[in-house]
């Protein structure tokens, strides 16, 4: 009846079959049919709150580590690390398969359970834990992050500059948390603090922050 229209499955996963294999003949379809358009691998996480065989779907489960705790509007939920989910049939980690087919790098799964620079406290204690993994990005991210809530923003076309700096403090050349900030104040080259600012507000504040300050 539809002839000529494209279809395109939004949510695909065969469970009990090889990943590999199956997702990788979809794909191939897809190649081959011009009205087939392709597939979303169906899903990325557990879904805990189904039962039985829906629970067979998840790339990724929750482990029993936590990396802390998160409001969602005013209840209190962990924040679990991901762990990824062995596809049997294939004996490889499911993302790990599902990534292979489509021509992906996949996820590093030793960074699943790391502190991210977005989320950890913008103080001595966030700056260890960011330190502790010498992730140079991942110290530029925190950086970028502390400039922010500095007031300032970071000027386009200085990724460079940004990593180099981020670099001194990975290797403890440039000092600590205290060296870094102090930095920060009076860096002018690649970062932009507007002097007609009366005051500074957080751009990652929860709104109920600001409520309970302004009440």
């Amino acid at each position: 009846r539809f002839p000529t229209t494209p279809v395109y499955i939004g949510e695909y996963h065969r469970i009990g079959g090889n990943q590999v294999e199956d997702v990788g003949l979809v794909l191939s379809s897809a190649q081959q049919y011009p009205l087939f358009l392709g597939i979303s691998f169906f899903q990325y996480q557990v879904a805990y709150w189904k039962a039985g065989s829906e629970r067979d779907f998840g790339m990724f489960a929750l482990s029993s580590s936590s990396l802390g705790t998160f409001d969602y509007f005013g209840t209190t939920f962990n924040l679990y690390c991901l762990e990824p989910q062995l596809d049997d049939h294939s004996g490889m980690e499911m993302p790990s398969a599902v990534s292979n087919v489509y021509g992906g790098s996949g996820v590093d799964y030793s960074s699943l359970c790391l502190r991210s620079p977005e989320g950890v406290a913008l103080n001595v204690s966030g700056y260890s834990e960011i330190l502790a993994q010498s992730n140079v990005p991942k110290m530029a991210g925190f950086i970028e992050r502390l400039v922010h809530h500095m007031g300032g923003v970071v000027n386009p076309g200085v990724d460079d500059a940004l990593q180099t700096f981020a670099q001194g403090f990975v290797d403890g050349r440039s000092g600590g948390f205290e060296d870094l900030v102090s930095a920060l104040g009076s860096q002018s080259t690649w970062i932009d603090y507007d002097s007609h600012a009366k005051c500074v507000a957080s751009r990652s504040v929860q709104p109920s922050t600001i409520e309970q300050a302004t009440d």
